[in-house]
């Protein structure tokens, strides 16, 4: 799909309509986290760079990548599938897993990443996790201008409430 037709999917309203339509910077914002997730699963599952850790990170690495899915089905299963896509908002969703985490599909993507390459000890697919957490960051950055833009103080008030990943407020 070509960011023309991207963008013709995407309502004006849409955080895609507001992102730079260049095909370069679309597929930059859009398939480099999806690639680097994969990438890093694949390198994790043949334990790529292999780094020799104790039984017991090994173990903690896989409870945290299963708390990581947890949190990331969390966050999901909050929304329809065109507000998962950035292609519609309804509103604030402030409650349940939101209360704890401004983003928790991306925080539960990163702990799984994370948790996967400790889990399978696998140095290529932490340096890739790492990657894509540099990609959400991005993201995440252009989703709360936008927010901000599209629910005003209603959003700063819950940004000042609520951390961007874990954790006490920013």
């Amino acid at each position: 799909m070509n960011s023309e037709m991207l963008r013709r999917r995407a309502s004006a309203d849409s955080i895609i309509a507001h992102v730079d339509p260049s095909p370069i910077r679309l597929a930059g914002v859009l398939g480099l986290p999806t690639l680097g997730f994969a990438a890093s699963v694949v390198a994790a599952w043949r334990r790529a760079g292999a780094v020799p850790l104790p039984p017991t990170a090994r173990r903690a690495g896989a409870i945290t990548a299963v708390a990581g899915a947890g949190l990331t089905a969390a966050g999901m299963s909050r929304f329809t599938p065109k507000q998962v896509a950035g292609a519609e908002l309804d509103g604030l969703v402030d409650s349940g897993v939101y209360r704890i985490t401004r983003n928790p599909q991306y925080t539960g993507y990163t702990l799984s990443l994370a948790g996967l390459a400790v889990a399978r000890g696998s140095g290529v697919a932490a340096l890739l996790g790492a990657g894509v957490v540099a990609c959400f960051r991005y993201w995440i950055s252009l989703e709360e201008s936008y927010l901000d833009d599209k629910l005003g103080e209603t959003y700063r008030q819950y940004r000042r409430r609520t951390h961007r990943w874990l954790g006490p407020p920013n």
